[in-house]
């Protein structure tokens, strides 16, 4: 696949732009053109719900407390707090996306709405659609190891990176 053929999308009209379809999306820098970040988007909603719903939504935060790490100790310091419903207890409330979750624990960004305009500040988005599922996961795989995405933390341990 050749990422620089792929149209850059406009993050500010992204939510139009992008289609329910499944597919693969690069995310890189606007300095130095590099690949910081490989994702697939194989669910309902597709690009669209993974980029707008996900990465690109300061709400999208992680409350419970098995998920959060050692590794999440900055953002926890910073979390975002709620009332639970059930409990009436305060909650400490992270980045959910992995990409942004990743951002955050490298880069020391707080959670939330931080994290968004950092993507929004230095990054920039190209998709690739596609509907045929085993192609697409294999082709991430193939990516993430051909470019070695300083972000894709949780696929290094799986391939040995």
């Amino acid at each position: 696949m050749d990422i620089t053929s792929l149209p850059i999308i406009n993050l500010s009209a992204a939510s139009i732009i992008l289609t329910n379809k499944k597919g693969i999306y690069f995310w890189l820098t606007k300095e130095t053109d590099r690949i910081v970040y490989i994702g697939v988007a194989l669910g309902v909603g597709g690009l669209r719900r993974r980029i707008i719903n996900q990465h690109l939504n300061p709400s999208y935060i992680e409350y419970r407390l098995q998920k959060h790490t050692e590794k999440d100790n900055f953002q926890l310091e910073h979390a975002i707090h709620r009332v639970s419903k059930d409990t009436k207890h305060i909650q400490y409330g992270i980045d959910k996306s992995s990409f942004r979750k990743s951002l955050g624990r490298k880069l020391k960004l707080k959670p939330g709405q931080y994290t968004v305009n950092y993507i929004i500040e230095n990054l920039y988005l190209k998709v690739f659609e596609s509907e045929v599922i085993d192609e697409l996961k294999i082709c991430e795989v193939e990516l993430i190891q051909k470019y070695a995405p300083e972000f894709n933390t949780s696929h290094k341990k799986k391939l040995g990176l």
